[in-house]
């Protein structure tokens, strides 16, 4: 595939964990937590199998099923409400790391008159934002609480990539995404905007389309390389 010119593009769409920041240690450990009340020990594997880059409802669902396990509704809904806590309290605790080469490369963006956003599953996603200074540089920031709020479909489904460019009137080729996930990845092809797999880990990522691009992070970015 050739080189991807990133700066022919209008507007920069980016999810939050693992691309913006990483706060991946206490999302586990609150999952972990959570998933206790119901006697199920989840492994740091079932956790990015399961869990990462979904809604938590879709997260709950997803680790049951793959047990063939039911829950009653009240403790369905207590283990989301304990992993929503138990993040908080460690969030508070140990701030998200923000990661310097997202700093650089908004910063160059916004230099250059590009417009920002965030597509993120998390309803953590403003407070965290706002706790690390970044919420001001973005021209609109889609949560958790959006996506429930108009009752829209999770990642991978195209719905909250799709919701941005309705609300903020975007032109799709004009529109680049950046995602760290399988499932966000999925969801920006489903949305047919041009998609950027942010892989800072080397992890080994599941066939996807040919128009999936992949960057370890935003240094390997023609940006950074004229």
């Amino acid at each position: 595939m050739g080189k991807l010119l990133l700066d022919d593009y209008k507007d920069y769409i980016f999810d939050m964990d693992g691309v913006i920041l990483s706060s991946v240690r206490q999302h586990c450990l609150a999952w972990q937590m959570a998933f206790a009340v119901a006697d199920i020990t989840l492994t740091r594997e079932m956790y990015y199998k399961y869990c990462d880059g979904v809604s938590r409802s879709q997260a709950i669902i997803n680790v049951l099923d793959s047990l063939s396990k039911k829950v009653s509704d009240n403790l369905f809904s207590k283990i989301g409400e304990v992993k929503g806590h138990e993040y908080l309290k460690l969030i508070q605790k140990k701030p998200a790391h923000v990661y310097p080469d997202f700093i650089d490369y908004s910063s160059y963006l916004r230099s250059k008159g590009k417009r920002l956003y965030v597509c993120s599953s998390s309803k953590m996603a403003l407070p965290l934002l706002m706790q690390n200074g970044l919420d001001k540089i973005f021209d609109f920031i889609l949560d958790g609480n959006i996506i429930s709020e108009n009752r829209l479909g999770a990642k991978p489904l195209p719905d909250p990539y799709q919701f941005i460019i309705d609300h903020c009137r975007l032109v799709k080729h004009e529109t680049v995404a950046f995602e760290d996930s399988v499932s966000g990845v999925r969801s920006i092809v489903a949305a047919a905007l041009t998609p950027i797999w942010v892989n800072r880990s080397n992890l080994k990522m599941p066939i996807l389309e040919k128009s999936v691009y992949m960057v370890q992070d935003f240094y390997s970015l023609d940006a950074f390389n004229a």
